[in-house]
């Protein structure tokens, strides 16, 4: 589900909420809109996992793709390549999206591959070209920006020159890292997800809603 290579792919985008077609199409949305959505009363603790709910969606969120103008604060690179972005809203509140690695070996049949590979090189020229890695330092199992520590490890690790991926190889394993961003604002296209809450940043605590995968970012 989260690279749609689920079964209920082609039911996403159609936008038909009990039995009434809206008409294809993107629904504009805010962040407070989408963590104050209600999750399915047979998966309604964000806490858990639900097996169910491992190989259908949840309609009418996880069959719609969501559009919302946000601001992005601060990103992770996750160990399985997944950029994790921190989207905050007027509010204050923040919710997740989250852009898989862009190859065909990772998200297989996706008919997203061509929108996450664009949304991922967006997030590549705004800002992970920017990163030095040299500038961190590691903490625990991923990097971190030197600031963020008062004594770094006295083990050197070896740097790669840019966590941008060597074109070819972006499958190859990653250096997860962690850091805060310039507030940025952007109206980001995604299609909605509930996952379990298990402390990640940004993180809905209310419901767990995402978007997962993001499929198209625009800066505003």
């Amino acid at each position: 589900m989260k690279t749609g290579q689920d079964p209920d792919v082609a039911l996403v985008g159609k936008n038909i909420v009990a039995g009434k077609d809206f008409g294809p199409g993107i629904v504009v949305a805010t962040v407070e809109e989408l963590i104050s959505a209600p999750r399915p009363a047979d998966m309604a603790d964000p806490l858990q996992l639900y097996a169910a709910y491992q190989s259908k969606r949840a309609a009418p969120v996880e069959t719609t793709i969501w559009r919302l103008d946000a601001t992005i604060n601060a990103m992770k690179l996750e160990a399985d390549g997944d950029y994790h972005l921190v989207l905050q809203g007027a509010s204050g509140e923040t919710m997740i999206g989250e852009i898989p690695t862009p190859t065909s070996a990772f998200v297989g049949t996706s008919p997203w591959l061509a929108n996450i590979r664009d949304a991922r090189k967006a997030v590549d020229d705004k800002f992970v070209s920017r990163l030095a890695p040299a500038s961190f330092v590691p903490l625990g199992n991923k990097l971190v920006p030197r600031e963020a520590v008062t004594m770094p490890e006295a083990a050197p690790m070896t740097m790669l020159p840019s966590f941008l991926p060597i074109p070819g190889m972006e499958a190859s394993p990653v250096q997860p890292f962690k850091t805060q961003l310039p507030p940025t604002r952007v109206r980001i296209t995604g299609v909605g997800f509930f996952d379990k809450v298990h402390g990640q940043m940004g993180v809905s605590l209310a419901n767990g809603i995402e978007l997962h995968p993001v499929l198209a970012i625009d800066w505003i």
